[in-house]
């Protein structure tokens, strides 16, 4: 399993934790994912509709994801990927130090398409939830048991 951890922070913190097995990801997810886009490169006037298409399109992936959540500070989020020990972590820079015990690559550093897919899922979804939470936190919980899958 492969895992991917990225931090949102804008009018609060959101930390977002996917995972998939390599090979599902390579054949499958990849494929499925060719609609997505780093959040700050979407056009400010297109922003609302792909976060809202985000949402759904991220529901109908979680079936081929081994693990997808939201957590509202690092330490949670550092905590569930120690427990879940996947082969390696996709991390940026601001939660990479907090991995010394797992093999983890900065996110800077991937060059596959694989791992930036992974990375990409992660960061929407930190994003979908960090404006989820400025916007509409009474809905929160209800997205949160719609957009997660634990083990």
């Amino acid at each position: 399993m492969i895992a991917a951890i990225d931090v949102s922070r804008n009018g609060g913190m959101v930390v977002a934790v996917v995972a998939a097995e390599e090979h599902v990801i390579k054949s499958i997810l990849v494929a499925k994912c060719s609609w997505l886009k780093h959040f700050r490169k979407v056009p400010s006037r297109e922003k609302r509709s792909y976060i809202r298409k985000f949402a759904r399109r991220f529901q109908g992936l979680l079936g081929y994801m081994s693990y997808a959540g939201v957590f509202f500070t690092i330490d949670e989020a550092l905590s569930e990927l120690k427990r879940l020990k996947p082969m390696l972590v996709v991390a940026n820079g601001k939660v990479a130090d907090g991995l010394r015990d797992l093999n983890v690559i900065n996110e800077g550093k991937v060059v596959s398409k694989h791992l930036k897919t992974l990375m990409l899922l992660a960061d929407n979804l930190a994003n979908y939830f960090r404006i989820l939470l400025k916007e509409r936190p009474q809905k929160l919980q209800e997205e949160a048991e719609r957009l997660t899958k634990t083990k």
